[in-house]
């Protein structure tokens, strides 16, 4: 009986691995096969109303597809603490081409920009 029993879980578990195949693995998102590209714009470095550095601006879609998961992300160096911070721009959505978007990053915690070297900064995306 143990033995039938063992065989009926082997064969189910078989089944269902069987039927996991025909799951869809990515979401229902049609690829253009081209790129989209952004480039920062302006950008202007100020104070947060409680006192944290910030930087606000644009970054604008000059490829040739949209983009989406679009991040920018700052990295200066702190004298005060001796080491690299970051302040991170996500912006949510879609961006179409020819398209230019606001964002903000802030350097949480840190509140005097004499204090941070001059910040450099990567961006990222998607492209559909």
């Amino acid at each position: 009986m143990k033995k039938v029993f063992f065989a009926l879980v082997i064969v189910s578990f078989l089944v269902s691995l069987m039927a996991c195949d025909n799951l869809p693995t990515t979401p229902d998102i049609q690829l253009s096969g081209k790129d989209a590209n952004f480039i920062l714009g302006d950008s202007i470095q100020e104070m947060t109303g409680d006192g944290q550095c910030i930087i606000r601006g644009t970054l604008e879609n000059i490829g040739e597809a949209t983009g989406y998961n679009v991040r920018i992300v700052f990295t200066a160096y702190n004298e005060s603490e001796e080491e690299d911070v970051t302040a991170i721009g996500i912006l949510p959505g879609e961006i179409p081409v020819g398209v230019s978007t606001n964002f903000n990053a802030v350097f949480y915690d840190i509140h005097d920009w004499d204090l941070l070297s001059e910040p450099t900064y990567e961006i990222t995306w998607k492209s559909l």
